[in-house]
Order: C-alpha cells, then structure tokens, then sequence
C-alpha cells in the first residue's frame, strides 16, 4: 500500500537553497521572518535557545536536530542575548562558514544549520498535514544526513543536485519518522503510529474515491464503530 507520509514528502518537492556551518560566543541574536523558507539545524556541540513566534523557548544542546517545516518567525540566541536592537554581529569567515556574536570569544555552539523549498503548488496543504515542529533529541541518523547534506553542498561531485535532492528527501522522513510516536500531537504522524488505524490510512490514501463509512472503516480496523470513530478523533482530530 502507498504509504502516506512517503507521498506527501514526494508531493511536497524539497529542494535545497542553503546550507551552512554555524559558530557562536559572546552574546549573539539571529532573527528569522516570515518570509523566510523552512528551516533545519543540526546543534553538533554546546546550545542555545530557540524561540518560535507564539511558542515557549527551547533549549537546543548537542545533539538536538530541529525543523520547522512551515514559514514562521523566530529567533536563536546565546545564553546571555544582547539587547534587543544591538547590530547583530554576523562574520562568514569561508563559504559557508559563519561565526555569530564575539569572533574572540570561545565558541559557546557549533551548529550545521539549512533552509529549503517545497516545489508544490499545494504547499501549504500539504505542510499543515506536518507538525509546525519537529524537535528531537539523540538520533544520529538525522545528524548523519545533515552532515551528508552540508558536505554534499560543498562539493563539485557529479549528480550533485540530483543527490542533494534525494538526501533531503530521506531527512525529512527520518524527521517524520522520529516524530511519529503517541507523545506527537493529532494528526497523520500520530495515526501512522497507532497499529489498528495505520493500515486504515494506507486504505484511505490508496483509494480516495471508494465509498467509506464509520462502519466499513470500524470492521476494517476491526473495531466497533464507537471504539473507531473515538479512536480515529483522538489521534487525527
């Protein structure tokens, strides 16, 4: 059976615009806005904090890989942020390669941080099936890609794009993947998680068009139709 976040990262169209190494010391403040594009990054060592727009500040340390699918406003900054208003201190040392707040300062995070595109015309449909996001702690293989992804960028090998495409592709699933749990909130990732309604989702996926009720949908699973309907409105409500 098709497999539903499989088809909605192929239909999303992710390509690459960039990707680079980020050092910071000293007090330092980045700040994103809404017209900016989704967004990961991939804290190797130390931490800062990550406030989102309407949300509570995260805590990012090593290790933590973070992706905002959807465009939001947000910031990043040391421990000790500098006023609001300072000149934000931003110095690309080499291509690619950015150190944030003091230079003589020692490095308080060493980050590898990209933004990409979405290619589809129904974007925005597809990127509210996703979580606004993506915040996870100690899977090596998400920092793996994003290493892959930023050594990828950097070089002149053949099938560059076509490569950098196909990674991006595989991190964004592994993202989803990794999300894709009962502690994740409603919606398609936590329905995929749960074992009765998941096969159910592939049915719906494959066959769009074909006549379905609560009913036919309960036996499927087979569940009750009280024990579906309050299940599927738990996990995807």
């Amino acid at each position: 059976m098709t497999d539903p976040i499989a088809e909605v990262v192929s239909l999303l169209r992710p390509s690459p615009s960039i990707s680079k190494r980020v050092t910071g010391g000293g007090q330092w403040l980045v700040e994103r806005r809404e017209f900016g594009s989704p967004f990961y990054c991939a804290v190797v060592e130390g931490h800062c904090w990550m406030t989102i727009t309407g949300r509570e500040p995260m805590l990012l340390a090593a290790g933590d890989f973070v992706l905002v699918p959807d465009i939001f406003s947000f910031t990043m900054c040391s421990s000790d942020p500098p006023p609001r208003g300072a000149l934000a201190q931003r110095l690309e040392t080499s291509p690619g390669v950015f150190r944030l707040g003091d230079p003589d300062a020692p490095a308080e995070i060493k980050a590898m941080v990209g933004h990409c595109a979405f290619g589809s015309v129904d974007k925005a449909l597809l990127v509210s099936l996703l979580p606004e996001v993506i915040h996870v702690h100690g899977e090596e293989r998400l920092m793996m890609l994003v290493r892959m992804i930023n050594d990828e960028t950097r070089a002149d090998r053949t099938a560059r794009e076509m490569v950098l495409h196909r990674l991006l592709e595989v991190l964004l699933i592994e993202a989803l993947r990794s999300t894709a749990s009962a502690a994740a909130p409603p919606g398609l990732l936590r329905g995929m998680a749960d074992p009765l309604l998941a096969p159910t989702l592939r049915r719906i996926h494959a066959d769009p068009g074909r006549s379905m009720t609560v009913e036919t949908l309960a036996r499927d699973a087979a569940m009750s139709r009280s024990t579906f309907f309050d299940r599927f409105r738990r996990k995807l409500a």
